[in-house]
C-alpha cells in the first residue's frame, strides 16, 4: 500500500468515495458507527459481536475496514456466509465496489469465493465419458455430451467451470462428473494444471479476501486437526449472518451413517451389473507394469477375495438397515409421541425415547438409557457391530489390493486406485463410528445420538446420527482461541438488548470473554411512523382446539383489510396445509392469488409473490429469513403462533435435558430466547427499505397474556402497537394503512 494508504472515512464516509461512485449513497451513522468497532476489534485482537438491523449497511461496515486489514498486513481474511444470496450480494456487488473504491488510490484487492470441491466439473472424467473410456453408472449421455462441450468452452474462455455456469443436469449425472475427493489424483493428473478447481484454489490462495460459507468453514475445522485443509490459512474471520453458526456448527462436528451413502460406495466399487472400480481394474491388469506370475495371481486374489466380500457387505447392509428400521418402528411406537423433554418445557418428564415427527411423519428416535436397554434395540446393536465388521473385511481386503496394484501408472488406473483407497479409508472410519454409535458409553457426557428415520413408511431406512450436545466448548478452543479477529454479524443475535443466550452458546463466554465486545445497532429506518404491530388477544390459545379455525376467520379478516400483500408464516405443515384448506375456496372473492410454500421452488415462489402485488404466500419457518421483498408486495406480516423450536427434535431435546441437570430451566434459558430470536428474524422481513411501512399481526395470544410474552415484545422496535379484541386491532390496523394509501 501508499505511504498514507485511505482510511475507512476515506472511503465509506461523508464525501468518501464510495459516495462519488455511487449516486445517491448515504453515510448512515450506524453503518460509520459499526465500521469503527470492526477497525477497533482487527487492531485489539477482539471479538466483535454486532446486531445490525435492516438498513444499516453492515456489509460494507466490516469490508471496508477488513480490506484495509487485510492489505497492510498481507494476510487474506475469510468471510463467512449462511445464504446463497448473502454470497452473491458479497461477490457481485459489495466487494467489487470496495475494490473500484480501493482502486482510486491505486490499490489492487484481490478477493476470491471459495467453493467446495464438487461444486466443479472433473475435466478428467468428463474428457473419458465423452471418449467412451469411463462408464457412468447412470443414464446421461445426452447430458454428459452437453457439459462436455460447455467444459471445452469453459477451458477456452477461462470460466470457473463450476455448476452455476454449467448446462442443466440431473443430480445423479453431476455426481459422476463433479470434481470428487475418492477419485482425485491431484498433481498425478494430466489435467491438473487446467482443473477448474485447482485453478480456483491457487486463486484463492493469491486472495486476501475469501468469501465462503458456513458449512466451508466448519468442514475446514473438522478436517484441519487432522492435517487437512478446505481455506487457506487465516487467522481473521467473519461470520456474516452468525446466528446460523450453530446449527451449521452442529452438523458439521457431528456426523451420520446412512444406508444411501454406503450403498453409494459399495457400487462404485463393484456394481449389480459387474461394473465398478474393480471390474475395470481387472480389465486393464494385462497392461499393468506387473511381474508375469502377479499378472495372474492379482485378477484371482480380485475374484476370489475382494469382490465377493464387497457383495456379501452389500447384502449385510441390507440386512443391517433393515434391522435398524425395525428397531426405530418398535421403540418409537412404544414411547409416547412427547418422548422425555424436561419438565419445565411440557409439563410431565419420563425416561424415554425421544420421538419428533419431522419428515412427513417419520419420528426420530434420540438413544437414551431406556432404548439402550429396550430389548427390540439388542437386534440392531447386533447388526450394527456385524457390520461394523463386515467393513472393517472389506477395508483389510481393499488395502491388500491397493498395495498389489501400486504398480498402475496410467491415468485411468490412478483414478480407480484412488476411488479405492478413499473407500478404503472410508469404511474403516465407519465401522468405528458404528461400534461407537451403539456403544452407550461413547460420548454419553457430550454427545447426542439417534435414529433418524429417511421417510414415514414403517420399515424406511434410517440414517444413524449423532452431534455434539453443545458447540460452544469446539468453537471456543478449536476456532476463536486460534484467530486474531473475528467478527460475529447479524440483524438478529440479541435477545432485547442482551446477547448472552447468544455468546454463551458461541463459546464466546468463557475464558475468551475479556476478548469479546458486543455492539447493537438499531434501523436506520423511521420503524415508529412506519410499522404497526397488532395482537388480538380474544382469539383462542394455540393449545385450544377452536384456534385453528379462529385464526383463519381472523386471517381472513386481514387480508381484506390488507388488500392481500401478506406473507403469513407457520410453525408447521400441518397448520400451514390446513389454514389453506379453510382459505382457499374462499380466495378468489377478494380477488387476490393464493401462493403455498411447495407449489414452486423458493426462488420462484418469492419471484411470483414479488411479482404479484395483491398476492398472499403461505409458508412455513424457512421464509423467516433469507428473502427480500421491498415494497408493496409485502406489506403485511401474519405470525401464526410464536416460533417455538420443537422440544422433542433429538439434539434440542438433549440440549435442554443438560440445562435442567446444571440447575437451570430449559424454558427461560433456551426455549424462550431461542423462539424470541426466530420472532425477530420474522419481523424482519416486513421492513427492507426506508420508503416501506406495513403491519404485522401475532395471532398467538401468549405474547400478550403470558409472562415470558415480554421476551417477545423486546425484540421489536418502537413502533405503533395495540393489545385488544380482534376488531379493535383490525380497525388500527385499517386507520394505520390508509395513512399511506390515501389514494387508493
Amino acid at each position: 500500500m501508499d505511504a498514507k494508504p485511505p482510511t475507512t472515512a476515506d472511503i465509506l464516509g461523508n464525501d468518501g468515495v464510495i459516495s462519488r461512485l455511487l449516486p445517491g449513497f448515504e453515510t448512515r451513522p450506524q453503518q460509520m458507527e459499526m465500521a469503527s468497532r470492526v477497525e477497533a476489534a482487527l487492531a485489539e485482537n477482539g471479538l466483535l459481536a454486532v446486531e445490525a438491523a435492516t438498513g444499516t449497511g453492515k456489509s460494507l461496515a466490516y469490508l471496508v475496514p477488513l480490506a484495509l486489514y487485510a492489505l497492510r498486513n498481507d494476510r487474506p481474511v475469510v468471510i463467512s456466509s449462511s445464504t446463497h444470496v448473502l454470497q452473491d450480494q458479497l461477490i457481485g456487488k459489495d466487494i467489487p465496489l470496495v475494490q473500484r473504491a480501493l482502486a482510486e488510490y491505486g490499490i489492487e484487492l484481490a478477493a476470491a469465493e471459495a467453493k467446495g470441491m464438487g461444486a466443479y466439473a472433473c475435466q478428467r472424467d468428463l474428457e473419458m465419458a465423452a471418449l467412451g473410456t469411463l462408464a457412468l453408472d447412470v443414464e446421461g449421455t445426452e447430458s454428459v455430451k452437453r457439459a462436455h462441450e460447455w467444459m471445452k468452452h469453459s477451458m477456452e474462455t477461462h470460466a470457473d467451470g463450476s455448476r452455476s455456469d454449467a448446462p442443466r443436469v440431473s443430480d445423479e449425472v453431476w455426481n459422476e462428473i463433479r470434481v470428487d475427493r475418492d477419485t482425485c489424483t491431484r498433481e498425478e493428473c494430466s489435467f491438473f494444471e487446467t482443473c477448474f478447481f485447482f485453478q480456483a484454489r491457487r486463486k484463492m490462495q493469491a486472495a486476501r479476501m475469501i468469501v465462503a460459507n458456513h458449512s466451508l468453514v466448519f468442514a475446514d475445522l473438522a478436517v484441519k486437526e487432522e492435517g487437512g485443509r478446505v481455506l487457506p490459512t487465516y487467522s481473521v474471520l467473519v461470520i456474516d449472518e452468525a446466528h446460523k453458526m450453530e446449527e451449521a456448527a452442529t452438523s458439521f462436528l457431528g456426523g451420520e451413517i446412512s444406508a444411501g451413502s454406503l450403498r453409494f460406495t459399495l457400487k462404485r466399487l463393484y456394481g449389480a451389473r459387474g461394473g465398478g472400480a474393480m471390474a475395470r481394474i481387472l480389465d486393464q491388469i494385462p497392461s499393468l507394469k506387473l511381474p508375469a506370475k502377479e499378472k495372474r495371481a492379482l485378477p484371482d486374489y480380485i475374484e476370489k477375495q475382494v469382490i465377493p466380500e464387497i457383495v456379501n457387505l452389500q447384502f449385510t447392509v441390507d440386512d443391517a438397515f433393515l434391522n435398524f428400521s425395525r428397531a426405530w418402528h418398535d421403540i418409537a411406537d412404544r414411547f409416547p409421541a412427547l418422548g422425555n423433554a424436561p419438565a419445565s418445557v411440557r409439563g410431565g418428564r419420563s425416561d424415554s425415547g425421544s420421538v419428533r415427527d419431522n419428515v412427513r411423519g417419520a419420528r426420530a428416535l434420540r438413544l437414551t438409557s431406556a432404548v439402550y436397554r429396550h430389548p427390540a434395540f439388542l437386534g440392531a446393536e447386533t447388526a450394527g457391530h456385524h457390520l461394523a465388521a463386515s467393513m472393517d473385511l472389506v477395508g483389510e481386503r481393499l488395502r491388500t489390493a491397493i498395495q498389489r496394484l501400486s504398480a498402475a501408472a496410467t491415468l485411468f488406473e490412478q483414478r480407480d486406485l484412488a476411488m479405492l483407497r478413499s473407500a478404503q479409508e472410508k469404511l474403516t472410519i465407519l465401522a468405528s463410528a458404528m461400534r461407537s454409535f451403539f456403544d452407550p458409553l461413547a460420548g454419553a457426557e457430550d454427545t447426542v445420538k439417534w435414529f433418524q428415520p429417511e421417510a414415514p413408511r414403517a420399515l424406511a431406512d434410517v440414517r444413524l446420527a449423532a452431534a455434539p450436545l453443545s458447540i460452544a466448548p469446539h468453537l471456543e478452543q478449536r476456532l476463536f482461541k486460534k484467530l486474531d479477529a473475528a467478527i460475529l454479524a447479524s440483524a438478529t443475535l440479541a435477545v432485547g438488548r442482551s446477547f448472552e443466550y447468544f455468546t454463551s452458546r458461541a463459546g464466546l463466554a468463557g475464558e475468551l470473554a475479556s476478548r469479546r465486545t458486543e455492539l447493537l445497532l438499531d434501523s436506520p429506518f423511521d420503524l415508529a411512523s412506519n410499522v404497526f404491530a397488532g395482537f388480538p388477544v380474544d382469539l383462542p390459545a394455540p393449545e385450544d382446539p377452536a384456534f385453528l379455525e379462529e385464526a383463519a376467520r381472523f386471517l381472513w379478516r386481514v387480508l381484506k383489510v390488507t388488500k392481500g400483500r401478506t406473507l403469513v408464516l407457520f410453525n408447521s405443515w400441518g397448520w400451514l396445509r390446513r389454514t389453506h384448506a379453510i382459505l382457499e375456496p374462499h380466495a378468489s372473492k377478494l380477488g387476490f392469488r393464493l401462493l403455498v410454500q411447495g407449489e414452486l421452488s423458493k426462488r420462484d415462489l418469492i419471484r411470483e409473490f414479488r411479482e404479484d402485488v395483491s398476492s398472499v404466500l403461505l409458508a412455513t419457518s424457512g421464509y423467516r429469513e433469507g428473502i427480500d421483498v421491498p415494497g408493496e408486495s409485502l406489506t403485511s406480516l401474519v405470525l401464526h403462533r410464536l416460533p417455538f423450536g420443537s422440544p422433542d427434535e433429538p439434539v434440542m431435546e438433549a440440549r435442554l435435558e443438560a440445562i435442567e441437570r446444571a440447575g437451570g430451566d430449559p424454558f427461560r434459558d433456551f426455549s424462550v430466547p431461542a423462539a424470541a430470536i426466530a420472532f425477530k428474524q420474522a419481523f424482519g422481513r416486513l421492513i427492507r427499505r426506508n420508503s416501506d411501512y406495513g403491519v404485522f399481526f401475532c395471532l398467538d395470544n401468549r405474547v400478550i397474556r403470558k409472562k415470558f410474552g415480554s421476551h417477545f415484545l423486546a425484540t421489536l422496535p418502537k413502533c405503533q402497537r395495540i393489545s385488544g379484541s380482534s376488531t379493535e386491532v383490525l380497525r388500527e390496523a385499517r386507520a394505520f394503512l390508509k395513512r399511506f394509501e390515501i389514494d387508493s
